[in-house]
């Protein structure tokens, strides 16, 4: 029947509005403005009436006002407008939204200072990234049910070093940092301190290991 017919009488939300392209944004203006919708194959008109509710990322008026996004749309669509705060400015909010997350995981708790370590993000990818993080956590850390703060890992900033680990099943940052620093002393940890081992394992060659190990000690002094 088509999103809009089996909207009627309801609610339609649509997500990410400011991705629709053109084309489809006309029809869209069509359908609102006429409250009908035509279908394929069709050209007998079918009253609809639903309640529209729309969510973007993006500043539509901006969008409007660059033509990526119709001008008369947004003047439909923009009625009433809440505005959803992003993750970093609703950190009270965060040790609930973690364990909403992890719940959908199995029983897993967050340790104090992992804890702090999720706090101190900026979280860029907002909640989505929380999720990113706390999923892989979660399969790093095997058959344990505490994800400590060593067992967090957040994507690389542009300026860092990237290793594909087992071909890419792993990706990690460069060392430098602190969860990096951890991940780095583990891996020579459980490979009984045997450092040609703990390179092989990591899928890196064995001077880059030193030099990273060097960084890492030049870093702690």
């Amino acid at each position: 029947m088509g999103a809009l017919r089996e909207a009627k009488g309801g609610t339609l939300f649509l997500d990410e509005v400011a991705e629709l392209p053109l084309e489809l944004q006309a029809a869209l203006l069509r359908a609102l403005e006429e409250s009908s919708v035509t279908p394929v194959g069709s050209d007998t008109p079918v009253p609809t009436d639903f309640r529209l509710v729309t969510a973007t990322h993006k500043y539509l008026l901006a969008e409007a006002r660059a033509g990526r996004f119709r001008i008369d749309l947004y003047y439909r669509v923009a009625v009433l407008q809440v505005a959803v705060p992003p993750l970093r400015e609703r950190l009270d909010e965060l040790p609930d939204i973690a364990a909403s997350i992890l719940n959908g995981f199995g029983r897993y708790e967050v340790a104090p200072l992992a804890l702090r370590r999720l706090l101190g993000h900026t979280w860029p990818g907002n909640i989505r990234e929380l999720r990113n993080v706390l999923a892989r956590a979660v399969v790093l850390i095997g058959t344990r049910r505490l994800i400590r703060a060593e067992d967090l890992m957040f994507d690389a900033e542009p300026h860092e070093r990237i290793v594909h680990v087992d071909g890419g099943a792993k990706p990690q940052a460069a060392w430098g940092g602190p969860t990096g620093a951890s991940e780095l002393y583990r891996a020579i940890r459980d490979a009984g301190g045997n450092k040609k081992l703990a390179a092989k394992r990591l899928g890196i060659a064995r001077s880059t290991l030193y030099e990273w190990l060097k960084s890492s000690h030049n870093r702690a002094a």
